[in-house]
């Protein structure tokens, strides 16, 4: 037999190996991740969405860049991206850091990067008291063990004001909802700072549609 025809048995012998080989499924993927994790590190549902951190990326700088990501969860095509803010913004396209201490809001936005300057954006904040509605004024310490970020939402407690908020993104805004673990009335505060902008509390449809923005509050 000539060499040729040996060679083109020995990699007919391969490849009808590989093809017999089992295929393997997302389900085994995140036993394993699960496996060589440490302990309590994963706590899998079965879903590859509660594996991704979207934190990663996001403690950068001007001056030294760990991947000028932002914490994004999005309906998939969705229309609008929301976001955690820690900082005020502009002029700065920093306003998010993982090592602040505090949140301004949930942050509607549009920016692909802290390269790339936002716009048309708005932060929402559930607030239990008449609040200084500047960024800073009206920011939170949170519970850090408690946060929760994953591409399809945010869970955050609200230290100052006792609540406990949730969001989970639609293809046009979000679903939010507020708990006060002190019954506490909850108000809303909406910094939108383009120019013209507006909105309306729709008490009987649960909605605020957002058309622009003033820094206001709405009970």
């Amino acid at each position: 037999m000539s060499s040729s025809r040996r060679d083109f048995l020995k990699y007919s012998g391969a490849l009808a190996a590989l093809s017999q080989a089992p295929v393997l499924h997302a389900e085994p993927v995140v036993a394993a991740a699960a496996v060589n994790a440490a302990p309590g590190a994963v706590k899998s549902t079965g879903s590859l969405s509660e594996l991704v951190n979207v934190l990663q990326g996001t403690n950068s700088n001007p001056q030294f860049s760990r991947g000028n990501t932002m914490p994004i969860a999005a309906a998939p095509f969705g229309m609008a991206h929301w976001a955690l803010e820690s900082r005020s913004g502009p002029p700065s396209p920093w306003w998010f850091n993982p090592a602040d201490q505090r949140l301004q809001g949930f942050r509607c936005t549009h920016q692909l990067s802290p390269w790339l300057y936002d716009y048309g954006w708005s932060t929402i904040l559930p607030v239990t008291e008449t609040p200084d509605v500047s960024a800073g004024g009206r920011a939170s310490s949170y519970v850090t063990t408690s946060l929760k970020t994953h591409p399809y939402g945010f869970f955050v407690e609200l230290t100052r004001y006792g609540i406990h908020a949730q969001l989970a993104p639609t293809c046009r805004g979000a679903a939010m909802q507020f708990h006060s673990a002190y019954g506490d009335p909850i108000s809303v505060v909406v910094d939108a700072p383009e120019k013209g902008a507006s909105f309306e509390w729709d008490a009987a449809k649960g909605t605020l549609p957002v058309t622009a923005s003033t820094s206001t509050r709405a009970s």
